[in-house]
């Protein structure tokens, strides 16, 4: 259901309960909330909407999302709570996004292994981040994906970050 202009998903969808992929790109979701979702997908992808935030009320409890897709969505902000309600997710995807640090609550994802956030232009890394070295080092410089400034994540983490205080 792309190129829909959809404002937000579908209530509907929530009654479905064996759905497993939501694919709504090339919308116009603002939000996204717990109760938007049935109880077993297991990826979502809404790149390409107007997505500005993610908060506690994102999704639910023990959510089964492997796979989210948040590419090209104007994100500024994400809850530190959000990553609790994820226990699954194994690939998030943030190109584009308008985040200007990295949420410290990223080693809350325990089984997350694949992290891209590729031409997130505004995109920061300071000695402020340090608490994501060991995380990041935990992952192959291949799915720490994008750049703060010139610096790739990873290498800013693995080179740099060891010299903050």
């Amino acid at each position: 259901m792309q190129y829909n202009s959809l404002p937000s998903i579908p209530t509907f969808m929530s009654d479905l309960i064996l759905l497993e992929d939501i694919v709504l790109p090339y919308n116009v979701i603002q939000e996204i909330h717990a109760t938007d979702f049935p109880p077993t997908p297991v990826n979502v992808d809404l790149e390409h909407n107007l997505i500005k935030t993610l908060t506690n009320t994102s999704f639910r409890v023990n959510s089964t999302i492997v796979f989210l897709n948040l590419n090209d969505n104007p994100i500024v902000d994400i809850s530190p709570e959000v990553f609790k309600k994820l226990p699954a997710l194994k690939e998030l995807r943030l190109q584009k996004s308008k985040l200007t640090r990295l949420p410290l609550k990223f080693p809350a994802l325990t089984s997350l292994y694949f992290v891209d956030l590729t031409n997130s232009t505004e995109l920061v890394c300071t000695c402020a981040e340090k608490s994501l070295e060991s995380w990041v080092k935990s992952l192959s410089p291949a799915n720490v994906v994008g750049s703060c400034g010139d610096t790739s994540i990873y290498a800013f983490f693995v080179t740099l970050s060891p010299a903050c205080p």
